[in-house]
This record gives C-alpha cells, sequence and structure tokens, in this order.
C-alpha cells in the first residue's frame, strides 16, 4: 500500500438540501450528540455551518451544512482549497414534503455545480424524515416514496446531460438508519476500506465470528463491516452496546482526573438470550478497543465462544495489522503484511 495515495484524512462532506429537509439536524444528531427533543427547535441556517470530525487521527473528515440561501457556485468559486477536499455530496429529501419536483430540481443544481469543480464526486441521496405515521403502516409506502424520488432525480440528470451514480438511503434520526447511512457513505470515502475488509473476514473465518463491525465510537458510525450479509437489527444492537459501555465507562470506569475513559484496556462481553425456542444456545457481543476511539463489535453463538482466548489472540493480531495499516499513512511507509499470523479457531 503506497502511503503516497493513502494519506490520513478521508475527503470532506458536503451536505445539501431545500430548507426544512432535516439536513442540519441530522448532522447536529450525530456528530455533535445534540438531543432528539432539541432537533424540532433548530432554525434554518442562513450560512455555512462546519462540523469537524477528528475523533482519531486516522479518519478525520469536516462535514459542510451548506443552506440554499448561500449560493453554491458562488461558495465554491470563493473556496477552493475547500472544494477540492470535498469526495461526497449528501443531498437530503424530506420524504414528507410531496411533491418531490422541488427537491429534485435543487439536487440536479447542485450536481452541476459541484461537477464543474471536482472530478470525482459520490453523490448520496438521504431520503429523510421516515418516521411519520405514513411510512410505519408498511414498507410499501417507502419503496413508493424512492421510486417517485429516483425517477425524478434520473429524468433531472438525462436532461441536463449528466451521466451519474446516485445511491439512495432512507434515514431518521429516531432510529439507527441515520447512522448506517453514513457509515456507508464514509466507507466508500476511506481509502484503507478494502484492506481492512480483508482482515475482518480473515478474522470472522478464523475465529467463527458471525459478524465483526468497525465502528467510530463517538459518532457510533460503522467505518468498515466484514463482507458477510448484515441484519439492520445486528447493527443497532452493536450501536446499543456501544453507548450502554461508554456511559458506563464514563461513570465508573476513570477518576475525576482522568480525561479518556475508553482506552486501551477497553472491553466488554454481553449475553443476549435468544427469545427463539428452536434456538440452543444464546448470542454474545464482543467489544474490544483497537485504536484510539475505534471498537470492534463481534457476534458470536455461544458454542462458538468456547475458545476465548483464541479469539483475543486472533483479535490482537487484527489489531497490529489495522496499526500497520494507520501507520502506512505516514510519509514514506508501505505494508508488506497485513494477515500476520491468525490462528484457526
Amino acid at each position: 500500500i503506497n502511503a503516497e495515495y493513502m494519506g490520513i484524512q478521508i475527503m470532506d462532506l458536503f451536505v445539501l438540501g431545500l430548507p426544512t429537509c432535516g439536513k442540519t439536524s441530522l448532522t447536529k444528531v450525530v456528530f455533535q450528540k445534540l438531543p432528539l427533543h432539541e432537533a424540532h427547535s433548530l432554525s434554518s441556517s442562513n450560512s455555512v455551518d462546519v462540523i469537524p470530525v477528528n475523533n482519531n487521527p486516522y479518519i478525520r473528515f469536516n462535514v459542510y451544512d451548506i443552506p440554499q440561501c448561500v449560493g453554491l457556485d458562488d461558495y465554491c468559486k470563493a473556496n477552493p482549497a475547500i472544494v477540492q477536499r470535498v469526495g461526497a455530496m449528501i443531498y437530503v429529501i424530506d420524504a414528507k414534503a410531496t411533491p418531490f419536483e422541488k427537491a429534485c430540481d435543487y439536487f440536479k443544481q447542485c450536481v452541476a455545480i459541484l461537477l464543474k469543480y471536482i472530478v470525482k464526486l459520490n453523490v448520496e441521496v438521504f431520503i429523510h424524515k421516515i418516521d411519520g405515521d405514513t411510512f410505519t403502516k408498511g414498507d410499501e409506502y417507502k419503496l413508493e416514496c424512492h421510486k417517485d424520488i429516483q425517477n425524478l432525480i434520473k429524468n433531472e440528470l438525462v436532461n441536463a446531460a449528466i451521466d451519474l451514480n446516485v445511491s439512495y438511503y432512507f434515514t431518521s434520526i429516531y432510529d439507527h438508519s441515520l447512522y448506517d447511512s453514513f457509515g456507508k457513505v464514509i466507507q466508500k470515502l476511506w481509502p484503507q476500506i478494502h484492506y481492512i475488509v480483508n482482515m475482518l473476514d480473515s478474522l470472522i473465518t478464523r475465529s467463527k465470528i458471525e459478524k465483526a463491525f468497525l465502528f467510530d465510537v463517538l459518532s457510533k458510525i460503522c467505518i468498515a463491516a466484514d463482507t458477510t450479509p448484515t441484519d439492520p437489527q445486528n447493527y443497532g444492537i452493536c450501536s446499543d452496546m456501544i453507548d450502554l459501555f461508554i456511559d458506563m465507562s464514563f461513570i465508573y470506569g476513570r477518576d475525576e482526573s482522568e480525561k479518556n475513559a475508553f482506552d486501551d484496556e477497553s472491553s466488554s462481553i454481553i449475553e443476549l438470550q435468544s427469545v427463539s425456542k428452536t434456538e440452543s444456545s444464546n448470542t454474545f457481543l464482543m467489544l474490544r478497543q483497537v485504536e484510539n476511539f475505534i471498537a470492534l463489535v463481534c457476534i458470536f453463538n455461544e458454542k462458538d465462544l468456547a475458545k476465548k482466548g483464541l479469539v483475543n489472540y486472533n483479535i490482537d493480531c487484527f489489531k497490529k495489522g489495522l496499526t500497520d495499516i494507520f501507520k502506512a499513512s505516514e510519509p514514506k511507509k508501505q505494508i508488506t503484511n497485513i494477515d500476520p499470523i491468525l490462528q484457526y479457531n
């Protein structure tokens, strides 16, 4: 892995959308821990809000919340150094604000402007606020909303002669969908992601782990996962475990003189009792700190946790490999082996 092409900082994010679409509240809920009861009282912003995300030295980026009133083209012209660091545009559409023609027209305008300044741009659409009564009646309402927005955006891009791949996500501040969606956006921008995913695949195969997630602890964003299919419920359980673990650590884990309650020794195992009568064994969650504010969360079947010592050894090997990958971000360093001596369970 050539460090010249890896770098330490992830590309930045532009978050755009019409007024009252919810883009400001969703960025503040995820990255600034805005309480949910305060999200509805936020007023529309009139200036660009920059949220730096630098919880550890290796996953750093900025989130730019850009209101429509600022003028995207003028902002890009005035800030070329900022624009050249942008890797993705997140466009937020209020799923309740029908019809969607106005939102999709502004989407086209934003894309056309950014493509003048950015050669490679990931375009992500958050279909937001899917938490109302309409969307709780069944998935058909979500699918219909998705279809309408996708068709409108496709037509807008065709009419503007723009050839572009667009990814769509359902999001709400009231569940884990927002964190899951941000995680998928970040994973596309993280230069080291493919190497880390390969190590996670090796880890779960050799340790008989059902699923492994790598989380940025403070934001609860999943920055990597193995390639086995992901059950959305499992993502939520792992996210809740991080919440519980951090709360307990800050309350009971350190003296008042200590600032960091999450360190190299941080770990936890939680048993989840099965509610199915057909299941003969329970599920375990294991959390291990593997870097500064980066946690590995693994899902085990009870019978596969018998060789806990071997599992911990393999996680230590994974941790060393992860550190080697991160160190490759330093100038003139390369990785020659990222999968040292994992042992089979």
